[in-house]
């Protein structure tokens, strides 16, 4: 899978614009999440499974709660693959760590004040639901990285979500800073100088351009489908 980190602010926006390019493309990498998860459960990770129910909850109740998702998430995914566009990517997925989906809360709890109309557990409801759509997040021990410089002192506060990119394996990295994403039709690489682990940062209309191919258009997604995809 592909992962992407999405900048908190068109986190947000995927849910407060729910006719934009934000909330398609959200539904994009949801489906890619779903499609993964669908693929990858073999025998041996529902063996795997099995067993940590199990541990849990006790052997009367083994295989059926795992049996039940699974077969929830096959046929969500037959559902969305009817009602998404022809060719629709399935290699993308989130990439999110508990700080993002922090950010993104807090962007949604200032949003209210202009917005009384958003419930008041909107913040909490917006958290739950990345949660649910993020494909990779970080370890519970990797929150205390140390950061370097990537952008040569353009954006210190700005560093933080590059190195989260690097760090989480993710391959793109989708900006609307343009002191991080230089290039408006292209990439900006960055690569951790330690480990190697590098990430391009695009902007949003020019990463849109990069995925549609096969004569996919994310304009066609309907932004509506993110509310079957939790």
């Amino acid at each position: 899978m592909r992962f992407v980190v999405l900048d908190p602010y068109f986190l947000a926006g995927a849910f407060l614009a729910p006719k934009g390019r934000c909330r398609k493309l959200l539904v994009l990498l949801a489906y890619g999440r779903l499609v993964s998860n669908v693929e990858r459960v073999n025998d041996a990770e529902m063996d795997k499974l099995t067993e940590e129910v199990k541990d849990a909850h006790g052997a009367a109740e083994i295989g059926g709660p795992i049996e039940e998702l699974r077969l929830r998430e096959t046929e969500l995914r037959a559902l969305l693959a009817e009602r998404l566009p022809v060719m629709t990517p399935t290699e993308y997925g989130l990439a999110t760590s508990p700080e993002l989906l922090e950010r993104v809360q807090a962007l949604i709890q200032h949003a209210r004040e202009d917005r009384p109309s958003l419930p008041t557990d909107a913040a909490a409801l917006v958290y739950r639901r990345l949660s649910h759509h993020t494909a990779r997040t970080v370890g519970e021990t990797d929150h205390q990285w140390s950061i370097p410089r990537y952008t040569n002192g353009r954006a210190p506060e700005q560093e933080w979500l590059i190195h989260l990119a690097t760090q989480i394996g993710a391959e793109f990295l989708v900006t609307r800073d343009s002191r991080i994403a230089l290039d408006q039709d292209g990439p900006t690489v960055y690569t951790h100088e330690q480990t190697r682990k590098r990430t391009q940062a695009w902007r949003l209309d020019s990463f849109i351009e990069e995925i549609e191919e096969y004569h996919f258009a994310l304009d066609e997604v309907d932004g509506e489908l993110l509310e079957i995809t939790a």
